[in-house]
């Protein structure tokens, strides 16, 4: 996983050796579609905010927390806790598998653009790794900090 601004950690490309593993899925807000299942972490006392660039509306959608839906943005308001990260299960609807970006802005202010390999890899990545596949020492996955 990548650290954005200090205050979220996604798995972007730059650190992903494969795109995220996406099943079909069917729901009231994109039809037919992809879904990548993985957790998002913010760090507590933190405003973040993720949204779908223009260029990918009606294409990718994310949300995260109790009951997530698809939307094409999802904030985290200052979330008060004993330990330096909370985390949310959710994750990442397509259209079709890509390689997309994610747009991310941490109180008001700093942004960033992350790519991320969605059922299909970003430039630099392979592909995602098969539910039941073997994982060898080359396909190691690390946080970077």
């Amino acid at each position: 996983m990548t650290v954005v601004l200090g205050a979220v950690a996604l798995p972007a490309s730059t650190a992903m050796p494969h795109a995220l593993q996406a099943n079909r899925v069917r729901t009231a807000e994109t039809g037919v579609a992809y879904f990548a299942k993985w957790g998002l972490q913010v760090r507590r006392d933190t405003h973040v905010e993720l949204s779908v660039p223009p260029s990918a509306a009606g294409r990718l959608w994310i949300g995260w927390g109790n009951a997530a839906e698809p939307s094409d943005r999802v904030v985290v308001d200052r979330c008060p806790g004993s330990q330096r990260w909370v985390v949310f299960v959710g994750g990442y609807w397509v259209r079709t598998p890509g390689c997309f970006e994610l747009l991310v802005s941490v109180n008001g202010s700093r942004q960033q653009t992350v790519r991320i390999g969605i059922g299909a890899p970003c430039p630099g990545q392979s592909a995602s790794v098969s539910v039941g596949k073997e994982i060898t020492s080359d396909d190691r996955i690390t946080l970077a900090q």
